[in-house]
């Protein structure tokens, strides 16, 4: 671990008090057991795992078979990083590593790893199994396994046994390989179908693509293994299905029930998910690539093709940022020179992104999903073909892992979603473009809406809706709209009221998601009034303690000016949330726990005061996070 790691997780420990972080390549089978004979070698996970937990992170395991003196042919000519099924004499080798991995960090008291304090839980199985990123589809080979089908499902079917074995209170699981289908996706093609004997996919599959390739082999691997995953008769091999929704949110709809057709209500977990424009243009030097590595969608350089491609995308790329026919490359050359203007409109559509991505993921069904990755690195972004540079929560470490707006934007997702418990996607519109995912929680139902059926806002202004005017039911007519945070600059939240009619919210949508969550309204009782023992009567907050938002509830006896502040222990004011006059009724006031400036005030201990004249009573409120 380098030294700055720690910092690196005392940041990312900001977004949420639990979680899990994927390292790739770490706890490989070779780096831990160099020969069949050799002695298991902790040391490395062990320091792992212990800086991990000091912050409070779990660590999620790759489970790769890369170990070359375990394969049948020791020395293939396969890529760097790809697996292989041990050979049949050394099944028994990979079945006693996986025991010893996970008997090690299951937490149950036995052989487990000095000083483990949070178990690993889930481990990964080799992924993207099919396309490779070059566009040659069934003549490329894949991006890391090297293996056949049979053996993959051989080799999950070995792995899910020893898991089992070394764990049998099945608390720890196993996710399995899975693909990346790139861009095929990206535009809806025959939507709702996702896999039609005719249309658009089964042309693209066949070669109507970046590099006219055939991709029906792959496809038939990759249904062939997820119907195995999803048949429990032929052997168990998986508990989870493994994902990679590698084009943002446009794709996961499909995607997904093409997963449900075949693998049936195995749970999806999304342990990859990449969510901005892949920045690469049609060169990179003086090499041909793929733009924003499109390879079902692009057009061929040759003669230059229109742009109306990447709208059907992306829909507000291009824009009057990049203008020109090449305006992939035009957003690297920005990012790379660090044009403020680029760079602020790729991390703002980071953020959008985000936020889209991991609500379609559990609105379509996924039981858990990962955002990808942490940090920018150095290497990447200087790399002639690498595009993910950019793409991360934070900079790099040159930077001090600067956070990113999609940094706090995530934070924020995870407050607002940290405890819902069922996901339903209300029916708004035809158009799979809009979209409105209603969240239930304990603490009230929560909305999650956008709509990417216009064009880019003028001046690209994303507070300006271009998409669909929606209409749908609610259970109160005043709503509290959270904007989702686009600038590091000023990383709060915007907070404003909806005013609903007839228990329906109608409004248009933009590129920007936001959330909505309805405000209980409370309704002028005379019993309640006349019952007040002086001229009002102020009520105890509730939630208290509360995370997100409270509702402070009052009532006063006769027409007059009212006061509603909250203070800190220290006595100084840090909001105002009433100051104006009131007739005789019932009020109900709603803090988010931010302060003047809309900054999320720290936890602890505040007042909140209600004055009327002379008159004042102040209660304890308390903040958590």
């Amino acid at each position: 671990a380098h030294p700055t790691h720690a910092q690196l997780l005392s940041q990312l420990a900001q977004i949420t008090i639990t979680g899990a972080i994927n390292v790739n390549g770490m706890g490989n089978w070779s780096s831990i057991q160099s020969s069949a004979n050799a002695e298991y070698n902790f040391k490395s996970p062990d320091s792992v795992v212990r800086l991990f937990q000091s912050h409070g992170f779990a660590l999620t395991w790759y489970l790769n078979c890369e170990a070359r003196w375990a394969w049948l042919n020791p020395n293939p000519p396969v890529k760097l990083g790809a697996s292989m099924a041990p050979a049949p004499d050394k099944e028994d080798d990979w079945q006693n590593f996986v025991r010893a991995v996970v008997e090690r960090y299951d937490g149950d008291g036995t052989d487990d790893m000095p000083g483990l304090l949070i178990p690993i839980r889930f481990y990964i199985m080799t992924g993207e199994i099919k396309f490779d990123k070059t566009g040659l589809g069934d003549q490329e080979d894949p991006p890391f396994w090297a293996d056949t089908i049979d053996n993959l499902l051989r080799l999950h079917r070995l792995t899910y046994a020893a898991v089992r074995a070394a764990d049998p209170s099945g608390n720890t699981k196993l996710v399995s390989s899975g693909a990346v289908l790139w861009d095929l996706y990206a535009d809806f093609p025959d939507y709702p179908e996702f896999d039609p004997a005719q249309g658009t996919l089964p042309l693209r599959l066949l070669n109507q693509n970046y590099k006219s390739a055939s991709y029906v082999n792959g496809w038939r691997d990759l249904k062939k293994i997820l119907a195995s995953f999803g048949n429990d008769s032929d052997g168990i091999e998986c508990d989870y299905i493994g994902w990679h929704p590698h084009f943002s949110w446009r794709v996961i709809d499909q995607e997904f029930k093409l997963i449900h057709s075949l693998a049936g209500n195995k749970p999806i977990y999304v342990d990859d998910m990449w969510s901005n424009i892949f920045a690469q243009g049609y060169f990179v030097s003086i090499f041909a690539s793929i733009p924003g590595e499109a390879q079902f969608n692009a057009p061929p350089l040759n003669p230059p093709p229109p742009i109306a491609w990447i709208k059907r995308l992306y829909g507000d790329f291009p824009n009057s940022l990049f203008p020109s026919l090449n305006p992939h490359d035009e957003l690297r050359q920005g990012l790379k020179s660090g044009n403020t203007a680029a760079t602020a409109w790729y991390e703002a559509n980071g953020a959008r992104q985000l936020v889209k991505s991991m609500v379609s993921a559990f609105g379509e069904g996924a039981e858990r999903a990962s955002f990808s990755g942490t940090n920018d690195v150095a290497q990447l972004r200087n790399a002639p073909f690498e595009e993910i540079g950019w793409i991360n929560l934070t900079g790099t470490r040159a930077e001090g892992y600067r956070e990113k707006a999609q940094f706090y934007t995530y934070k924020l997702l995870v407050e607002k979603l940290r405890d819902f418990t069922t996901v339903a996607e209300i029916n708004v519109s035809t158009n799979p473009r809009t979209r409105v995912y209603k969240f239930e929680r304990p603490r009230g139902a929560i909305y999650v809406l956008w709509s990417e059926a216009g064009e880019a806002p003028p001046s690209l202004n994303y507070d300006i809706p271009t998409g669909e005017t929606v209409s749908f039911a609610v259970t109160s007519p005043k709503l509290l709209r959270t904007r989702i945070i686009t600038s590091a600059v000023s990383p709060f939240a915007r907070i404003d009221t909806i005013i609903g009619s007839n228990n329906q919210a109608a409004l248009q949508l933009g590129y920007e998601p936001f959330f909505l969550e309805p405000i209980p309204t409370v309704a002028v009782n005379e019993k309640n009034v006349a019952a007040a023992p002086r001229a009002f009567d102020l009520r105890q907050s509730a939630p208290n303690p509360f995370h997100d938002f409270t509702r402070i509830g009052f009532v006063i006896k006769q027409e007059a000016h009212v006061r509603l502040e909250i203070f800190d222990l220290n006595g100084r004011r840090v909001r105002l949330l009433f100051d104006e006059r009131k007739a005789r009724g019932e009020y109900e006031a709603v803090w988010e726990g931010r302060d003047e400036e809309g900054l999320l005030v720290r936890a602890g201990i505040y007042f909140y005061r209600l004055s009327l004249g002379k008159e004042q009573r102040a209660l304890k409120i308390v903040v958590v996070r």
